[in-house]
């Protein structure tokens, strides 16, 4: 039987980790020989209650066969080129984070660049003349990785990222929309008691979060540098959760913060601007430009006074999120069937 290794860093907890995890056990519900294979292990990360939830066995090493197949997510490409005749799969999460690990070995890299068309980071909020030089050279640097050749398999978690990888030349792009980790599924079947509170994304400007803090009157709070434990306690206690920074994937976090009962805004950039991909109603997606925070800050307002009213809106994406868990092991015994079949044609 096929052996399918998901190759996952085992050292850092985030939402990319956790979606490796959730595709290793949709393949084995699915019938699929699936294990992860750990590189940097701390050992306090692969045993955190979190990661040993998904009950994902793991492997020691790869059997470098044509009949088996490496998984590695678009930060750890570069895997990939250790190995001559496995088949060789990209899950892209996102983009942001492809682009940040450039492929210099000398010591002139892309932040003083960055700085010289005074480009913030790669999920920055420029425009214009920098915005676009910044897109092109990106691409550049990376115009003769491995994830190009032909012979790579690509999965994505959004559609936005599948359009952006038609444009470069890969046509075909197999689509799994992971769900998120148990718990929040359990915990939006409880009471949750909310309080006057807005929890702001990592990815959300500082100025915004800064307004927000000086003319509303509630409790601000910014998931940036937080454990998942005490994020998930901030949503919990929430009445809305705002993201306005760029979505170069399916941001876990809207959807964590749904099923937490909380009204979710967002910009309407990246994946947010695909149906698809965030399908929260329109009205609760708002472009980020800065003379657009006035606007912004009166919504956030609005839905501070009528949580109750402005939650009813969420209850379809809420059912939407219940029911893509429940299809996920059945859309990847769909993907992986067709992916085996012609590629062992």
């Amino acid at each position: 039987m096929s052996k399918i290794y998901i190759y996952c860093p085992g050292n850092v907890i985030s939402g990319g980790v956790y979606s490796l995890h959730h595709l290793c056990t949709g393949l084995i519900l699915s019938g699929f020989n699936a294990h992860m294979v750990y590189h940097n292990i701390d050992p306090e990360v692969i045993n955190h209650p979190n990661i040993c939830s998904f009950q994902a066995p793991y492997a020691s090493h790869i059997e470098d066969a044509p009949e088996n197949m490496l998984i590695v997510s678009e930060t750890e490409i570069q895997y990939l080129n250790g190995f001559r005749s496995v088949k060789k799969v990209v899950y892209w999460l996102g983009l942001n984070n492809y682009f940040k690990k450039p492929p210099f070995r000398k010591p002139f890299h892309i932040k003083l660049l960055r700085k010289l068309i005074q480009c913030r980071n790669y999920s920055g909020y420029s425009s214009g003349l920098s915005e676009n030089m910044k897109r092109r050279l990106s691409w550049w640097m990376k115009k003769d990785d491995i994830v190009w050749k032909s012979g790579i398999i690509h999965l994505s978690n959004s559609y936005y990222v599948a359009e952006v990888l038609k444009a470069k030349g890969i046509m075909k792009t197999y689509i799994i929309h992971n769900p998120v980790i148990d718990s929040f599924y359990v915990q939006n079947e409880k009471k949750i008691i909310k309080k006057n509170k807005i929890v702001f994304g990592p990815k959300t400007p500082k100025l915004l979060i800064f307004l927000s803090r000086l003319i509303l009157n509630c409790e601000i709070v910014r998931l940036k540098h937080i454990s998942p434990e005490d994020a998930k306690l901030h949503m919990e206690e929430a009445m809305i959760f705002a993201e306005f920074g760029n979505n170069s994937g399916r941001d876990r976090m809207h959807r964590e913060a749904a099923l937490l009962g909380c009204i979710v805004f967002s910009n309407t950039r990246g994946s947010a601007a695909i149906k698809e991909d965030m399908p929260i109603p329109e009205a609760y997606k708002i472009p980020d430009a800065i003379w657009n925070f006035p606007q912004i800050l009166k919504r956030l307002r609005k839905a501070l006074m009528n949580y109750h009213a402005c939650k009813s809106d969420f209850i379809e994406y809420t059912h939407y999120l219940q029911k893509e868990k429940s299809s996920f092991p059945a859309t990847i015994k769909s993907v992986f069937t067709e992916i085996f079949h012609y590629y062992s044609a």
